[in-house]
This record gives C-alpha cells, structure tokens and sequence, in this order.
C-alpha cells in the first residue's frame, strides 16, 4: 500500500482549526445564519465520505423564525439540550440508517 504524504502545511492548519473548535451553548438572539451558508454546510456534508458511498444520513433544517416546526423540534431533544438550542437560529437533525442499502443488495446477487 503507497503511503501519501500530506502537505505539511496544510495539515497543521487543519489541526489547528479542529484545535481550536468550541461547542456553544450561548447564542446570539440577534444573529442569523445566512441561506448561502447554510448552503455551503450542507454541501460540505453532501462530499462527506461514507462507506460504499452510501450517504446513509439526511437532514432536517427547521429555522427559529418557523415557530411551531421549531418547537417540535425542541420537543424531541433531552432536557438539558433544550435550554441552549431553544436560543438558536437554526435546528439541525441528522438522521443516518443504520443498515446499509448495498450490503443487502450484494448478499441477495
């Protein structure tokens, strides 16, 4: 197996960035995310690799200013996600399948 060297540089930038991330639990009321970022994120997951190039996972968006779909959302989180996420602007809900469609597909050939 070849072995890829990674650019040095690169790397260390990219282990400083995962260095410095921080999970907030304090938002801004204020502040929004914008639809061109929101964009750019999901299309980041969207190139996320999986396995078999499954992408077993999909996405539920619900935005604070969609008040009674924002609040179901809430509704399923534990208790102690409540407090902070009802002060975001933006929900996220991964969904991801546990079995993998082409396995089965494999075995039944």
């Amino acid at each position: 197996m070849q072995r890829v060297s990674a650019n040095t540089e690169q790397t260390n930038e990219f282990l400083s960035l995962i260095k410095k991330r921080w999970s907030p639990k304090d938002f801004d009321l204020e502040k929004n995310i914008s639809p061109e970022n929101l964009q750019l994120l999901f299309e980041a997951a969207r190139w996320a690799p999986s396995s078999r190039n499954e992408q077993p996972w999909n996405y539920i968006l619900v935005k604070k200013d969609e008040p009674e779909q924002f609040e179901k959302m809430i509704d399923v989180l534990i208790e102690s996600n409540k407090t902070w996420a009802s002060k975001a602007s933006v929900l996220v809900l991964t969904l991801a399948s546990l079995r993998l469609l082409r396995s089965v597909i494999f075995r039944r050939m």
